[in-house]
C-alpha cells in the first residue's frame, strides 16, 4: 500500500481589514490584534509596532499571522518592532514565533523598556500609516481598533518616549542553545 503524502492543514486567513472590530471580550481582542496586522499589511505599512508589558496573550504564534507577515517582511524597508517590559520565558510560550523570527532577525527588532517606565507601558499595535489597536483592560478584553491617523500619531509620540529609554532585548538564538 502506498503512503499518501501528508498535507499541512489549511491556514485560515486573517480577518478582512475592511472595518475595525469591536473589542469587548478577550476573544474580540485576539480578533482586534489580527485585524490590526491584516490592515497594516494590506496598506503596505513599512513598520508595525507592537507594545505590551508581556506578549503572552498576543496571537504572535498564530500560523495565519506568521504566514501573512512573511511576504510583508520580505518587502523593502519593512520592520516589525516589539517593545515589552520583559521577554522572560516568551520563547517557550511562543515557539512558532521564536522559530519564525530567526529568519527575519534583520527586520524584527525587540526592545525592553527601562524598568522604572514598565508600569506605564500601554498595550498597543500601530503602523506608520493610520492603523492602531489599543487594549485598555486585557483581562476584560476591552479595547479599541481604529483606522484614524490622528490616533496612530498620538500613539507614536507616546511610544517614542518609551523607546528612547529602551534597550535591545530578546536576542535570536540561531543554534537553539
Amino acid at each position: 500500500m502506498q503512503e499518501q503524502p501528508v498535507t499541512p492543514p489549511a491556514i485560515r486567513p486573517l480577518p478582512a481589514p475592511a472595518n475595525p472590530p469591536t473589542m469587548d471580550s478577550p476573544a474580540a481582542c485576539q480578533t482586534g490584534w489580527l485585524w490590526g496586522f491584516a490592515a497594516a499589511i494590506e496598506r503596505q505599512a513599512r513598520c508595525i509596532t507592537c507594545v505590551s508589558p508581556r506578549f503572552d496573550d498576543w496571537p504572535l504564534d498564530d500560523p495565519a499571522l506568521l504566514h501573512a507577515l512573511t511576504p510583508w517582511l520580505r518587502g523593502p524597508q519593512r520592520q516589525l518592532r516589539l517593545l515589552a517590559a520583559s521577554y522572560d520565558g516568551l520563547g517557550l510560550q511562543l515557539p512558532r514565533f521564536e522559530r519564525w523570527r530567526r529568519d527575519f532577525a534583520h527586520a524584527v527588532n525587540c526592545w525592553c523598556c527601562a524598568e522604572d517606565m514598565a508600569p506605564g507601558l500601554p498595550t498597543v499595535l500601530y503602523d506608520n500609516t493610520c492603523i492602531s489597536v489599543r487594549v485598555f483592560d486585557a483581562a476584560a478584553g476591552i479595547g479599541r481598533a481604529s483606522a484614524a491617523g490622528r490616533t496612530r500619531l498620538l500613539l507614536d509620540q507616546q511610544i517614542d518616549v518609551f523607546l528612547q529609554r529602551s534597550e535591545r532585548a530578546w536576542p535570536v538564538k540561531t543554534l537553539g542553545i
